[in-house]
């Protein structure tokens, strides 16, 4: 449902699968989303679209009539063609503000990134509504808005978000420091460029004040993540090789997506966090793998291996 009492809009994430479930790229498909009724309607900027998303828009006060509209969504590659239809409910406002509220772009928040789509972020807005729950206007600059709970952020390669202006970054770039024993010491190997992100789980967001004395109701977001994860296998438990971590690389496999790791994909800092060695063993809890996102950063994912190899020390 959507205002015309100003420019209100909503945008649709969208995802296109293959027959097997799996997602597609963006640059596998065409996109395209028009109004079907009603049948004589004319306003190219109601319905707007990426490859990724489509928005759609009241543009202005009164600029588009209340009434119930269709958009018909069309994605087509060579050989096929599939079809959707968003129904699209408008109506006017009255002129008195009920209540204030909270809203975000989304609802859930999916932190998982790719070349192509690098950043997840909160959009927040503040609306005034009528008596029967239709937005009368936007808010902006009376209200200030923190996160009143959120889960920690006790993982290596996590943050805790914070409001900046009127969104909130989920996904960030910063160099992350992993204790590595040395010797008698513990000094610290910094990973440059590693791929950080916001804890999962669900979010507050609440107002500090109120407006001309009415109170501002409060929402939550979700934050899930859909990345792919490593898959390990072990090959043997037992190595001729006489360095613990060159012995851990001997018996395990890790593969992302189906390809192989590499040595150099694989991250085993030198800590209990990771592995502790005996004379002739290693006890592993687990070890890294490092993904690289173009035009991004570096991706670190934890892989849990909690095995004991024999090694020849």
């Amino acid at each position: 449902t959507l205002s015309n009492g100003f420019g209100d809009s909503k945008t649709i994430g969208l995802t296109v699968l293959d027959q097997y479930g799996d997602e597609l790229d963006e640059t596998a498909y065409d996109l395209d989303a028009f109004v079907t009724k009603p049948s004589d309607f004319d306003n190219g900027g109601f319905v707007t679209y990426t490859d990724t998303d489509i928005t759609i828009s009241t543009i202005d006060k009164d600029e588009i009539d209340a009434g119930t509209y269709t958009v018909k969504v069309e994605v087509s590659d060579a050989d096929s063609t599939k079809v959707a239809y968003v129904t699209v409910s408008v109506k006017k406002p009255e002129a008195t503000v009920s209540y204030y509220a909270i809203e975000t772009d989304k609802t859930s928040y999916d932190l998982k990134v790719k070349s192509t789509d690098t950043e997840e972020k909160v959009e927040i807005r503040v609306f005034g509504y009528d008596k029967k729950g239709v937005k009368v206007k936007e808010v902006t600059g009376e209200v200030d808005i923190t996160l009143s709970n959120q889960p920690d952020d006790d993982g290596l390669f996590e943050f805790a978000p914070e409001i900046s202006g009127s969104s909130i970054d989920l996904v960030k770039v910063d160099d992350v420091g992993v204790r590595v024993v040395s010797g008698d010491s513990i000094d610290t190997r910094v990973l440059d460029n590693a791929v950080v992100k916001a804890p999962l789980g669900t979010y507050r967001l609440v107002a500090e004040n109120k407006i001309n004395g009415t109170a501002v109701r409060s929402t939550t977001f979700k934050v899930v993540d859909s990345q792919l994860k490593p898959v390990l296998s072990i090959d043997d438990y037992s190595s001729e090789e006489n360095d613990p971590v060159e012995a851990i690389l001997d018996c395990i496999t890790v593969r992302y997506d189906g390809r192989k790791a590499t040595k150099d994909d694989i991250i085993i800092p030198d800590h209990v966090d990771f592995y502790q060695a005996t004379s002739y063993s290693v006890r592993v809890k687990k070890v890294l793998y490092k993904q690289n996102i173009t035009g991004l950063g570096d991706l670190y994912h934890e892989v849990k291996v909690d095995q004991t190899f024999r090694y020849d020390q």
